[in-house]
């Protein structure tokens, strides 16, 4: 009966953008396999109430958000089942920043190189500009003798 049996392979359908950045790192003692967007786990079992934890890490940037994806489980018996799983990207300021350079990088390279334009011409204008200087002499005798 299904709920009774151990869990012998778990199938997910995972969101594209989810599928192609994913790197599996740890599969918690299962086998894991990413074909395209579909994540196959083997060579394990879970028993009622138990779960898996896949360790990844993305290899590019990815929009923030929750991800929803389908997962067909069978058991030791051969019978399956289907659910839903759901996984929860954070925001990632860096990687972001890193993907637009990537994806613009020539943008990037002639924007970096006006703005250095711009500083050496500011610092070579103001080497340029004449610096006038004032005497000022004060006098301290009086400007008409009296007699």
């Amino acid at each position: 009966m299904i709920g009774e049996e151990a869990v012998t392979s778990i199938v997910a359908t995972l969101p594209e953008d989810l599928s192609e950045a994913m790197v599996i790192e740890d599969a918690n003692g299962w086998t894991a396999s990413l074909d395209g967007n579909i994540l196959s786990l083997s060579s394990g079992s879970l028993t009622s109430g138990e779960s898996v934890h896949i360790a990844y890490r993305l290899s590019r940037y990815i929009p923030s958000g929750v991800r929803i994806y389908d997962i067909e489980a069978t058991t030791e018996t051969g019978s399956t089942f289907t659910t839903e799983g759901s996984v929860a990207i954070p925001e990632m300021f860096p990687m972001r920043t890193l993907g637009l350079i990537s994806n613009y990088g020539f943008w990037v390279l002639v924007l970096a190189a006006i703005v250095l334009l711009a500083i050496t011409l500011q610092v070579a204008i103001g080497r340029k500009e004449k610096v006038t200087k004032v005497e000022v002499t004060v006098s301290t005798e009086p400007k008409d003798k009296e007699q």
